[in-house]
């Protein structure tokens, strides 16, 4: 009976890391929703919109990658910020655009 609860508890305890980093994955999203709305409705112009955009993107992939990143070897950490970088670069190659 000890064991089984020792296994539950570990259970638990799983539980709420994985909670834990949901909710913080989640507030970059929040952060960068916040920003997309404040840039879109407050916005003068459409080239000051569109540099709000592309910067709350950056901030979302790169809160995204610092949680995930420090849990790869140094092999995958490469590749994750390559890719990262691929898509914030695209993100501002959008905006230049649009603009």
């Amino acid at each position: 009976k000890k064991s089984a609860s020792d296994d539950g508890s570990v259970t638990f305890g799983r539980i709420s890391t994985v909670s834990g980093q949901g909710s913080y994955v989640f507030g970059g999203f929040e952060d960068t929703a916040s920003d997309s709305f404040s840039s879109i409705s407050g916005g003068s112009d459409n080239s000051s919109s569109a540099d709000n955009l592309s910067g709350g993107l950056k901030n979302t992939s790169y809160r995204l990658q610092s949680s995930v990143s420090s849990r790869m070897s140094s092999n995958a950490r490469g590749k994750y910020s390559y890719i990262v970088g691929a898509l914030t670069n695209t993100a501002m190659g959008l905006a230049t655009y649009v603009v």
